[in-house]
């Protein structure tokens, strides 16, 4: 497969922007969790799954997301998301009944899932091979940049429109994106592949090179969420909620920054060692290893995506990787949060410290493992 001889940034970018929208398909809905049971009169534990919603479809349909995008090429994918993706938002805007909300969230997820799959395949295709893994790093920072800028737009657009407006925004978002990409995606061959539910995870976890980013990047998601929930409060440190994904996303772009000099592999590794140092830290009375901590998730997300290039040559094998990357990681995030939650309970800070220095560890030794099986394409 032809190497891009320059890196479109102004396309990088509007790909990243579509990512953003892609993670407001989760954030619309989990920062107006209150609103949305105001209106439909029902209890939060049945509102929040509406959120889920889209959790459940990337686990169940990840790795076959990443065979169709194989078989369909990123172009059509996208610009099917994109569009879909924007009927959604604007029937949501609506305020249908709450059944039909609960139908219209599940196909979201199938738009959300698109995305996140098909993106990142195309962002490396049209990178140099040494611009690659920043701008996988960069790719990495879609949901903690879009949680953000949600958290700071979304509360005046709801005290101006309330819900409707909201959504109406976030489909004309998606439908603009889709008309400026429209004649800018580069349209690639696909790879006559066969789409089977059972073939399709066969030929991803039986392959080494593209099983190993989404096996490695699933420990980060069981932490993630878990530890911004649950860190701060053990701390009696409200204000690190708001200070540690802004870390993480320093720890993105430097494993973007090392990528150019080391294969993705070690900068994993520094990863989890950052993991572990920091929960060490933190285990002995000081504060400021929770930064550490937090240096380490951005770098293991961040060399996870860039592995996916470096060690898939193919833009089919690309999209494989990829939709790895999305199941697993829709699995760990939804285990992380209930998983601490018991381990706080029964253990307070020592309990969670506990927890998140075994699965750091764990981390580090299934990437010890499975770097020995990788072949680093030609």
């Amino acid at each position: 497969m032809k190497e891009a001889d320059r890196t479109q940034w102004g396309l990088v970018a509007i790909l990243f922007i579509c990512g953003l929208f892609a993670a407001l398909q989760f954030i619309k809905v989990s920062l107006v969790l209150d609103d949305l049971v105001a209106f439909y009169d029902r209890r939060i534990e049945v509102i929040a799954i509406l959120v889920s919603l889209v959790s459940f479809v990337g686990i169940l349909l990840g790795v076959v997301a990443g065979a169709v995008v194989a078989r369909l090429g990123g172009r059509r994918v996208i610009l099917g998301a994109l569009g879909l993706g924007a009927l959604l938002s604007l029937s949501e805007a609506l305020l249908p009944p709450f059944w039909l909300l609960f139908v219209l969230r599940l196909l979201e997820g199938v738009s959300h899932l698109a995305l996140v799959v098909a993106i990142p395949p195309i962002m490396a295709a049209i990178a140099t091979p040494r611009d690659q893994p920043m701008v996988m790093s960069i790719w990495a920072m879609f949901f903690g940049v879009a949680f953000a800028v949600g958290s700071v737009v979304i509360p005046p657009i709801m005290t101006t429109g309330g819900l409707s407006l909201l959504f109406a925004m976030h489909g004309t978002g998606l439908a603009i994106l889709a008309t400026i990409l429209w004649p800018l995606l580069p349209n690639r061959a696909p790879e006559p592949r066969e789409i089977t539910f059972v073939r399709a995870h066969v030929e991803i976890y039986s392959q080494p090179n593209i099983r190993a980013p989404g096996l490695i990047f699933v420990f980060y998601t069981v932490l993630f969420v878990a530890v911004v929930t649950f860190l701060p409060p053990a701390l009696d440190c409200p204000a690190l909620a708001g200070i540690l994904p802004l870390v993480s996303l320093l720890g993105n772009l430097t494993a973007g920054a090392l990528g150019r000099r080391w294969t993705p592999d070690y900068v994993m590794v520094l990863g989890y060692l950052c993991l572990i140092g920091g929960t060490v830290g933190l285990a002995i009375g000081l504060i400021w290893p929770a930064y550490v901590l937090f240096i380490g998730m951005g770098l293991v997300p961040g060399a996870c995506f860039a592995a996916i290039p470096r060690w898939n040559a193919s833009d089919g094998d690309r999209a494989l990787a990829t939709g790895a990357i999305a199941q697993l990681g829709n699995v760990g995030t939804g285990l992380g949060t209930p998983i601490f939650a018991v381990a706080v309970s029964l253990g307070a800070l020592n309990g969670l410290l506990t927890l998140l220095g075994a699965i750091s560890i764990a981390g580090l030794l299934v990437v010890l493992t499975l770097r020995r099986g990788i072949k680093t394409p030609a």
